[in-house]
């Protein structure tokens, strides 16, 4: 009788051994894998961090370019207003100028004012007639190209109409 054991046991360590080599070499492979998912992940970290970086530094340039731009904004919005007030000043000499040229004969102001935007003209007119200050009045509205509110203007007597007039520049 022959005995067969031996035989088997042999196959029994083949398999065995193959099964070890198997599981080696799949843990082998599964570490080799890791290993480079980590250094790919580790890599894509890197970039992450550079970029976040760069867009910090991006961000705090914006910031002061926009601290920046306010001040010049303040700057320009300061100029304009001086333009303003110096455009307002330009024409006021100009309207008082022409005030003084071509003001109505039998007129007569007895109050001159100014005031931020506007001027104020108080008098009085020798007749009942009020044409001529209302000529007047439309020829500098139209030259200047600005807003006259008459506030008062009324007629005392035959001889004598008082105006209250505010010229808006």
């Amino acid at each position: 009788m022959l005995n067969l054991l031996p035989w088997r046991e042999t196959q029994i360590q083949r398999e065995q051994r193959y099964v070890i080599l198997m599981l080696t070499v799949g843990v082998v492979v599964t570490a080799i894998l890791l290993l480079g998912y980590r250094g790919w992940v580790g890599h894509k970290l890197s970039n992450l961090k550079k970029t976040n970086l760069m867009l910090e530094r991006d961000i705090c340039h914006q910031r002061l370019e926009v601290v920046f731009l306010k001040d010049k904004l303040k700057l320009v919005s300061a100029w304009v207003k001086r333009s303003g007030q110096f455009e307002r000043q330009y024409k006021l000499k100009y309207i008082l100028q022409e005030i003084a040229h071509t003001f109505p004969g039998n007129a007569y102001l007895f109050s001159l004012g100014f005031r931020e935007n506007e001027i104020v003209m108080q008098g009085f007119l020798l007749s009942a007639n009020s044409q001529s200050l209302k000529n007047f009045l439309d020829n500098l509205q139209k030259k200047h190209s600005i807003k006259i509110a008459v506030k008062n203007f009324s007629v005392c007597d035959v001889q004598k109409t008082e105006f209250k007039i505010v010229i808006l520049l």
